[in-house]
């Protein structure tokens, strides 16, 4: 009799044992980690609000960030709560970087526990437009900012670095004057309107503005039909009439 309680009792206990192994196991399978920060790209001054969810409850958690430089890596440790959500932020002492930094938090209670995500820091850039004499600059970046540049001078406006945002340019000559071609940083041609998705990757600088260039345009008077007609009749008559004059036509 006591031997067959010990062989039950044996029995629940590896039972509740492979229960627990597995219920940990089905656990570990669906838990789903994520990490996410309060914006995707921050000026460089600002501070990054870092969330995570899916870890375990009450878990340390390492969270690591690499910079676009390595002088900006951080490693920061913070504690789930009983959910398995956790809120840290990462700010360096210097401004932030222009680049792609990357993020990745690792529960500590369970290493295959991770995620990773991303954030960018973009720094404003002065882009400089100008025009030759002999005609204007027109130009428009996503609909928000525009402006006209008179001839002989230099205008600009403020992008953030690494946007691909649309920006177009169009030159417009005055009388006597064509448009011949753009110059400057990073273009060229003499397509205008100017398209481009590049606004703050070397639209032009300080020293190589983006420049509407025009030449002079020589153009020859219009006349009407008539008149054309006309003046046709009097040369034809004046040569009818001099060669009338000629020796060879008079009778002797």
């Amino acid at each position: 009799m006591k031997k067959t309680i010990s062989t039950i009792l044996f029995a629940l206990i590896a039972f509740a044992a492979v229960t627990m192994v597995t219920s940990s196991i089905v656990q570990a399978q669906t838990i789903q980690p994520t990490i996410t920060t309060d914006k995707t790209d921050y000026a460089p001054n600002e501070k990054v609000t870092i969330y995570g969810s899916g870890f375990s409850a009450n878990a340390n958690i390492k969270v690591e960030v690499i910079a676009p430089d390595s002088s900006g890596n951080a490693v920061l440790f913070t504690t789930s709560d009983s959910t398995g959500t956790f809120v840290t932020t990462y700010g360096q002492p210097p401004p932030l970087m222009e680049g792609v930094y990357i993020v990745t938090a690792t529960d500590q209670t369970n290493p295959a526990i991770t995620a990773t995500t991303t954030f960018t820091d973009k720094v404003p850039k002065n882009v400089y437009v100008s025009a030759t004499t002999g005609g204007t600059v027109t130009y428009s970046s996503m609909g928000t900012i525009t402006g006209t540049v008179a001839e002989g001078t230099l205008s600009q406006f403020t992008v953030l670095s690494g946007a691909k945002v649309s920006f177009t340019a169009t030159a417009i000559p005055e009388s006597g004057y064509i448009f011949a071609y753009w110059s400057g940083e990073g273009q060229s041609g003499n397509t205008n309107p100017l398209l481009t998705k590049e606004v703050g990757n070397g639209i032009g600088s300080n020293s190589y503005p983006l420049t509407a260039v025009f030449v002079t345009h020589l153009v020859l008077p219009e006349y009407p039909l008539g008149a054309l007609v006309a003046l046709g009749a009097c040369f034809a008559g004046l040569l009818f009439y001099k060669r009338k004059s000629l020796p060879l036509f008079k009778h002797s």
